[in-house]
């Protein structure tokens, strides 16, 4: 995942006696619990290369913002008619080798299925991608920007070839931007959302 933006804010204070069916947030008045958020905590962790997924008060505040990210793009995807990724045969095997024996008994454990998980995996991708065609071109970061930053930072570099160094920055450049850029569409997008996360306890 890009990043996380924790949208909603809030408090999540999530423990031992946590019931999966308590409210989690609002989203244009649908209501969706604990257990509509695992999926995407799963995911979340999968991706990320986790080899035991965690379910504890952080990972369900990105799971929840994640979740948020990933309605706000599909809602955006349905109205502009973008073609289906969920024919991309690439990532079905992705998926498909994502879904270990581990995650199987993982996702039994959780009373959540590979159908739910393949969805929300396929919501990941619709994000990326729409990052990558939509916000990706209005970033101007290049390699006046990175010698820029290499001059007024020399210090932070002295074991570094020049080179490589400039690659590095220009990268670290355009990841920012690109975060900013989104970050700001996702604020426009918001707005005209109604977005209400629970206080559990």
């Amino acid at each position: 995942m890009l990043f996380a933006l924790f949208l909603c804010g809030g408090y999540l204070p999530i423990n031992a006696n946590t019931r999966v069916d308590q409210s989690a947030f609002i989203y244009e008045n649908t209501l969706y619990t604990l257990y509509d958020v695992k999926p995407y905590l799963i995911v979340q962790q999968l991706l990320d290369k986790k080899e035991d997924i965690v379910f504890d008060q952080q990972a369900y505040q990105k799971a929840i913002d994640g979740m948020v990210q990933n309605f706000i793009v599909q809602d955006y995807l349905n109205k502009v008619d973008t073609q289906n990724s969920r024919r991309n045969l690439k990532l079905e095997k992705k998926f498909q080798t994502m879904v270990t024996e581990k995650v199987e008994q993982l996702l039994t454990k959780q009373g959540q299925s590979q159908e739910i998980l393949k969805k929300v995996f396929f919501q990941e991708y619709d994000k990326e991608k729409f990052i990558k065609d939509n916000i990706a071109f209005k970033v101007k970061v290049g390699r006046e920007e990175a010698e820029k930053y290499y001059q007024e930072h020399q210090q932070d570099f002295v074991e570094q070839n020049k080179e490589d160094a400039l690659i590095k920055i220009e990268q670290a450049l355009k990841k920012s931007e690109l975060a900013a850029e989104y970050k700001e569409w996702l604020s426009r997008q918001l707005a005209r959302k109604k977005i209400y996360l629970f206080s559990l306890e």
